[in-house]
């Protein structure tokens, strides 16, 4: 109890508590702690505020909005149910960036299994996952960059960093590398086909080499959100939009994943937050950062957010399908065509994109600023 007041009092002790000595915020929930520490209270425009989240979504918007696609024709049909699907697939990306995914090619048992190999690194020992807390390739921490956040997510985290099988299998945690990898290459996959289908749509074509480049380095990020003694204070994750190119979420039964649109689409108006429902056996979809500069704003890569919850953890784990460090990202010339010749973003080396992201204290789409052209200046 002595320890737990001065965890309260003292932000050194909290940091040293979290981050030094490992236990993160599964540590403060073990405790039972009855209120979230200071460190963890969101301003009140942050916060996930109950009363104010949308209702029930009507039953003419659900198709649109939740309706899972199935990519079994994508993956294996004619080429006319093929296209069928594809333009499913880049309606959903061009009105609200996210979309779930039936008949995917990952088969359910490993998606069962992730989940269990999730569970089994974060209920671990805290030395035990502390071992993980310095590394590049399998990174464990807490909040994203917690030295230059003011305000820290009520979750934990583990990062792996994928370059090749022997690099994953001497580095990653024993207690799941071997599930993680087999999941990362089959929903890399998947996703590789999604991409080929959203940028074909932007018509021209991206050769071998160029899809490689944009394709190459993928990061698997497992997350784990422990009880929350005051979710209307805080939030598990913050509002971000992703750096990827694309990114593939498994997310359980518990829910609390909500995007923000950026327009007025399907009866939602601008601004408003969607609840992404959990669906049996679905993936959920988003478009990255990286997709949209390259379609020239045509898709969008919406800002999402996590919640906590009073009584149930939960857990999530996202595959990000991210260019390699060298690659030059920009909007893709036929798209500036379709823009009357004007691009809405600058060219760049995603190197410094990734430096720009991770150095800022990423609060909704800002780190996009990074790529934006002002075209009324």
């Amino acid at each position: 109890m002595e320890e737990t007041a001065t965890i309260f009092s003292d932000e050194t002790a909290l940091r040293d508590f979290i981050h030094g000595r490992g236990h993160g915020v599964k540590g403060l929930a073990d405790r039972a702690v009855p209120k979230v520490p200071q460190k963890y209270v969101r301003p009140p425009h942050e916060r996930i505020v109950e009363h104010a989240r949308r209702g029930p979504t009507p039953p003419h918007l659900y198709d649109q909005l939740h309706q899972p696609i199935s990519l079994k024709a994508l993956l294996d049909g004619s080429d006319d149910d093929r296209e069928v699907v594809v333009d499913k697939i880049v309606r959903a990306a061009e009105a609200l960036g996210y979309f779930q995914v039936v008949d995917h090619g990952v088969p359910i048992e490993l998606l069962e299994a992730v989940k269990c190999s999730i569970h089994e690194f974060f209920q671990q020992r805290a030395e035990e996952k502390l071992v993980h807390s310095t590394g590049k390739i399998a990174t464990y921490r807490t909040s994203y960059v917690s030295e230059k956040e003011p305000v820290w997510d009520w979750r934990d985290s583990l990062t792996l960093s994928y370059t090749n099988d022997a690099e994953a299998m001497e580095n990653w945690p024993t207690v799941c590398k071997e599930i993680m990898l087999e999941y990362m290459k089959a929903s890399s996959k998947m996703s590789a086909t999604l991409v080929e289908a959203l940028l074909g749509k932007l018509g021209g074509t991206v050769d071998e080499r160029r899809f490689e480049g944009l394709t190459g380095h993928k990061v698997v990020h497992m997350n784990y959100y422990p009880p929350c003694p005051n979710p209307e204070l805080t939030t598990g994750t913050r509002c971000h939009s992703d750096k990827s190119l694309i990114t593939a979420l498994l997310q359980d039964r518990v829910g609390g994943l909500s995007v923000k649109a950026a327009t007025d689409v399907y009866g939602v108006k601008k601004g408003d937050w969607i609840d992404v429902p959990p669906v049996e056996g679905a993936l959920v979809i988003n478009v990255g950062d990286v997709m949209q500069i390259l379609s020239n704003g045509r898709y969008k890569s919406p800002e999402h957010r996590v919640r906590t919850s009073r009584n149930s953890s939960r857990i999530s784990v996202a595959v990000f399908t991210n260019p390699v460090m060298s690659e030059n990202i920009g909007p893709l010339p036929q798209t500036i065509t379709e823009a009357n010749g004007v691009a809405f973003y600058r060219e760049f080396v995603y190197k410094d994109y990734l430096v720009n992201y991770v150095t800022t204290v990423h609060t909704g789409k800002r780190p996009l600023d990074f790529a934006e052209i002002d075209n009324h200046a």
